[in-house]
């Protein structure tokens, strides 16, 4: 149900629509068939809404199953701390964020520009604009990481990452060939990793306390 087109709900109803409504306009003459057609496009339209709140009552309440994992992550180590998410999937980091009150670091709420940038990489490795949008993006994430210190760090390991199916693409492999990344990235360790199959699995990285440094 998460993974599915956004427009396979309504095909059926529309289909369904559009098939009565033919009905009703080629048969002018058949008062039996234009009252079993108007009555069938009665039903279709009163029981649409029925069925589309029911479709999204169940959406979201599998979505609500499945996030439930990070929910209960962040309320616990989350709470009240800076997180930032290296992901391109909007749904992960809110609104798990608003249930544990937690600071999101990062002008991006997702990389969304990061799969143009891949993929535009691939066809043309060498275009200047292509190059100087790359290292726009990584120094930015770099200097946002070095200048806002996320508590938590969640990097989205999904073999398949949304919007980047054809890619074999690893974030912290990417963003460590730029050097002010790698430096900024030293300061944080692995904690563990979160999965709910197959919305999400994210490795998370801590950054200590400066109390806590030596």
């Amino acid at each position: 149900m998460i993974v599915r087109d956004d427009c396979y709900e309504y095909q059926f109803s529309v289909t369904c629509f559009f098939i009565g409504s033919a009905l009703f306009l080629l048969s002018p003459t058949n008062k039996k068939i234009r009252y079993l057609t108007s009555a069938f496009l009665g039903s279709i339209i009163f029981i649409y809404p029925i069925y589309l709140l029911t479709t999204l009552y169940w959406s979201a309440l599998s979505y609500e199953n499945k996030i439930a994992p990070l929910i209960y992550f962040m309320n616990k180590y989350a709470k009240d701390k800076r997180v930032y998410f290296f992901s391109t999937q909007l749904s992960l980091e809110f609104p798990a964020v608003d249930y544990a009150n937690a600071i999101p670091s990062s002008q991006f709420p997702v990389f969304s520009m990061l799969p143009g940038i891949l993929k535009q990489s691939q066809k043309n490795n060498n275009d200047k604009q292509i190059l100087k949008d790359r290292d726009y993006f990584i120094n930015t994430v770099a200097s946002e990481i070095k200048n806002n210190k996320p508590n938590l760090i969640f990097v989205d390991v999904q073999k398949t990452k949304p919007y980047m199916e054809e890619l074999q693409f690893e974030y912290l492999n990417y963003l460590s060939q730029n050097a002010n990344f790698k430096h900024n990235w030293q300061d944080y360790h692995y904690l563990t990793t979160i999965e709910s199959y197959p919305l999400y699995k994210l490795a998370v990285y801590e950054r200590p306390d400066d109390s806590e440094k030596p």
